[in-house]
């Protein structure tokens, strides 16, 4: 039967085990706060660009096939909200 080595020796020799590793820099070692409210940022975007992406598909499929085609005004206002969308991205990477 074989035996598996020590699990110290599978870590690397410069690794402390003893301190927390840090993801992100900012924040304290005992809170995840900032991580959590970044991905709680990330979620709410993925889910206002999947919208807009269905709404797009469908103007673009409704366009393409003689379906009932969006107006000039809902177009503008779908481009509108892509560039919000790309805005907030950018500040929330910048801030992160």
């Amino acid at each position: 039967m074989r035996s598996l080595p020590e699990t110290s020796a599978l870590l690397p020799t410069e690794m402390n085990v003893d301190r927390p590793i840090n993801a992100i820099a900012s924040g304290t070692e005992t809170s995840d706060a900032h991580y959590s409210s970044v991905e709680s940022s990330i979620a709410s975007l993925t889910g206002q660009r999947d919208e807009l992406e269905a709404q797009m598909r469908t103007a673009l499929t409704n366009a393409a096939f003689g379906g009932s085609t969006a107006s000039e005004q809902q177009l503008k206002d779908m481009i509108a909200r892509g560039g919000h969308l790309l805005d907030q991205a950018s500040t929330l990477a910048a801030n992160s």
